[in-house]
């Protein structure tokens, strides 16, 4: 096949008009604002999962430090009193 001789036939549909495809290369560089709402979109629902993860971490480490709260609160009333070390 010899390529200099081969030509490209634009893609039709089988009425013979051009196919409208949704997206080409040169739409973002005549209108870089055309996909703004998207972008914008795409970001808040980023930033509300970290914030929601953030929330998450912080009411989980709230409940584990009451926790271990309670239970540096019983291992203190299981211990028996300590008496101090004698001196020999």
């Amino acid at each position: 096949m010899n390529l200099s001789t081969t030509t490209l036939q634009p893609d039709t549909t089988p009425s013979g008009a051009p196919r409208v495809t949704g997206f080409s290369a040169g739409d973002a560089a005549q209108d870089p604002m055309r996909n703004f709402g998207f972008t914008v979109s795409a970001y808040a629902i980023i930033w509300a999962m970290l914030v929601g993860f953030w929330l998450l971490s912080w009411r989980r480490q709230r409940a584990l430090e009451a926790r271990l709260g309670e239970v540096e609160r019983s291992l203190e009333k299981a211990a028996p009193a300590r008496a101090p070390a004698s001196k020999n």
